[in-house]
């Protein structure tokens, strides 16, 4: 235990375990009584609600289930983070962006 302590990057497991925590406390999750889920769930500033769905298939088939899980939480923004670059519209009303440009899309609607 002495030397996980005492290791340089002990202040960085440190922050990220708290990082994690705190973000577990603040984002949610969906999960139905028939096992439907969506894998986070956003509340804006002014109390709209993000569902974001994280699929690494860029051949996404998104199923009638999920569908009802939006309308169930009634998400005003339905995204499905996948590993591409270009954005395109999904069923559903959702839309398949990649990371790097969902980011400032959540950071600019927390700033308002």
């Amino acid at each position: 235990m002495e030397v996980i302590l005492s290791h340089p990057a002990i202040g960085v497991s440190w922050e990220s375990f708290v990082i994690e925590n705190i973000s577990r406390a603040m984002i949610s999750h969906y999960w139905s009584a028939t096992k439907i889920e969506v894998d986070l769930i956003l509340q804006t500033p002014c109390s709209k609600t993000w569902a974001i769905e994280i699929k690494h298939s860029s051949a996404l088939n998104l199923s009638s289930g999920l569908c009802e899980a939006y309308r169930d939480i009634q998400a005003v923004k339905k995204i499905v983070v996948v590993p591409e670059s270009e954005g395109y519209l999904l069923k559903c009303g959702a839309y398949g962006i990649g990371l790097i440009e969902l980011l400032p899309k959540i950071e600019k609607n927390n700033a308002s």
